[in-house]
């Protein structure tokens, strides 16, 4: 192949298992803000359905933003994998040799692709209480973690 064009390309496979905090680290407390969708007036009916199915009184009203939210290891993570591809070029022509105004010129062109699968990733409180509202159902994955107080 011609000296003025070099091609690259890589493809690979990546894991990374759980950190020991992950799996089994104690359950800390903190303050979230967070918008409860259930707190009156509720706009949509939709969400005043689900909300009604999960219990939440009619009459409920979010006077505190602030929500006690707890965190911990999970025992069941499984490990991330992820794959890679990647590919470009270097084209570095001879006629930009030495001239008066560079020595040389590099001109690069990358194009990657990263696909992570089980990902690792605490789930925020914001987005399980909006996804627990939104399913309707307490028997959600998204609801066993919410214990609402009356």
């Amino acid at each position: 192949m011609d000296k003025q064009l070099t091609l690259r390309g890589t493809w690979g496979q990546g894991f990374r298992a759980p950190a020991i905090g992950e799996l089994y680290g104690s359950p800390a407390r903190f303050d979230a803000t967070l918008q409860d969708p259930c707190s009156a007036p509720i706009a949509n009916p939709t969400t005043a359905a689900n909300c009604a199915a999960l219990g939440v009184p009619t009459s409920y009203s979010q006077t505190n933003p602030q929500i006690s939210v707890t965190t911990g290891g999970n025992r069941l993570l499984q490990p991330e994998k992820a794959r890679t591809l990647t590919w470009g070029g270097i084209y570095s022509p001879d006629w930009a040799v030495d001239t008066g105004w560079a020595q040389r010129l590099d001109i690069t062109a990358d194009y990657y692709r990263i696909t992570v699968r089980n990902a690792i990733q605490a789930l925020d409180a914001q987005t399980q209480l909006d996804d627990c509202v939104a399913s309707g159902n307490a028997g959600s994955i998204f609801c066993q973690g919410i214990a609402r107080n009356s």
